[in-house]
């Protein structure tokens, strides 16, 4: 296999960085599919290319043979997900030369993968690499459903309830000019998803795993003090509940944002995310030094693992089945509905989300299925038939109208 090549000889014997052809800047049009969203604090116009929804974009990932020959060995079926290979990457006809690319963990079995859900990385080998104002690219491709839609729809959703949710779009991507596949091309959440955000951008971005906490942003600083005397406080609270901790908390994150986050994650619902106590969300700390929830990784939403009849007070999703050690959400959100005001917000939030930006889900999910459905088609690593992916669609759309009807029942309104 021979890589493609654009502008000039590519992947370099040499370890420094060379960026084939600059980007041009400019004033970024408003994408007509992006209307009723959030305004960004700040102007679009290294990013709004990669993201537009109105259209398909398209990638092309370029490797040597050696190393995509490597990059596979280390895809399947090891699912060695700690190893970056030497790529390129194109987009507009701009290409990246001394890219990184790896696989990322989707699948616990990468067996069924027809095509690897990929991180493309551009400031791997040289920190200050960035590609149209970015600095990975994050390629979706979830072999459990044949339509490849949930992040996009649960992000859109997200943004239209009010919150700084990641952008969503889909690729056709060429592997060395020849099909790979359709893909979702999701906005990475780290500083330049946060200096489009916040004003200024200079907070801590944490994440959390089974591990602990983990320093996105400021690393240097190693300071993970904010979530930790969050923690503390959440195990006070437990031990005696008192309203003077109620008070700290106000004091420690954005109550009314995150049960808004909260009730649109429970409307979608989802599964594995911070209101079940799973680990797919992010806090940041703002300027006024509280936390704020960013959503993160909606691909099992609105699914069998997330049923239209989950109590929107209860539901602990795939933790329910697991002895993992439930991260913070499972905590505050037990404080937060302990409080009858808090509490009444929170169904305020869902009553707001259902009625709003999910009472319009199921028209934006039209519009995406018909928009991909003939590159479905095409795509020679698809997870389903077209009828499989028109029967997906269906069922999505089957499951935002039963959720709601249960959700009229449970808030008796």
């Amino acid at each position: 296999m021979k890589a493609r090549l654009t502008c000039r000889a590519w992947i370099l014997p040499v370890p420094f960085f060379v960026l084939a052809c600059a980007p041009t800047e400019g004033d970024a049009k408003q994408d007509p599919w992006t209307e009723g969203e959030p305004t960004l604090l700040h102007p679009r116009a290294k990013t709004a290319a990669l993201y537009a929804e109105s259209t398909i974009v398209d990638f092309d990932v370029g490797f040597t043979e050696d190393a995509w020959l490597a990059f596979v060995a280390a895809w399947k079926p090891l699912k060695n997900k700690s190893t970056w290979f030497h790529c390129s990457f194109q987009f507009l006809g701009v290409r990246f030369l001394d890219a990184a690319c790896r696989h990322k963990a989707t699948s616990a079995k990468p067996a069924s993968e027809k095509k690897p859900p990929l991180i493309v990385r551009f400031d791997k080998w040289d920190d200050t690499g960035r590609f149209f104002g970015v600095r990975k690219i994050n390629l979706e491709a979830n072999p459990d459903y044949p339509a490849p839609v949930r992040d996009r729809l649960g992000m859109w959703i997200m943004r239209r309830a009010g919150l700084m949710a990641p952008r969503v779009n889909h690729a056709r991507v060429t592997l060395n000019g020849q099909p790979l596949g359709l893909y979702q091309n999701i906005e990475i959440i780290d500083h330049e998803f946060l200096e489009q955000r916040f004003d200024p951008p200079i907070g801590n971005l944490y994440e959390q795993d089974r591990n602990g906490w983990n320093l996105r942003t400021n690393g240097s600083t190693g300071n993970t003090k904010p979530v930790s005397d969050l923690e503390t406080l959440l195990t006070a609270w437990k031990a005696a509940p008192s309203a003077a901790l109620e008070e700290q908390l106000e004091a420690t994150v954005d109550v009314g944002q995150v049960l808004r986050e909260t009730a649109a994650e429970m409307v979608l619902p989802v599964c594995d995310n911070f209101s079940n106590g799973g680990y797919n969300f992010y806090l940041y700390q703002m300027a006024d030094s509280r936390l704020v929830l960013l959503p993160w990784d909606l691909d099992e939403a609105i699914s069998d693992r997330a049923p239209p009849d989950a109590d929107p007070w209860t539901f602990l999703g795939n933790l329910a089945n697991s002895n993992r050690f439930p991260a913070i959400g499972f905590h505050l959100r037990a404080m937060l509905f302990a409080n009858p005001s808090w509490r009444a917000e929170y169904e305020s939030d869902m009553l707001a989300v259902r009625d709003g930006a999910y009472g319009a889900a199921k028209d934006r999910l039209a519009q995406v299925c018909d928009q991909i459905r003939s590159h479905v088609a095409d795509d020679p690593a698809a997870y389903g038939t077209i009828a499989e992916f028109d029967g997906d669609c269906g069922r999505i759309a089957e499951r935002i109208a039963e959720r709601s009807a249960y959700l009229r029942d449970a808030l008796g309104r």
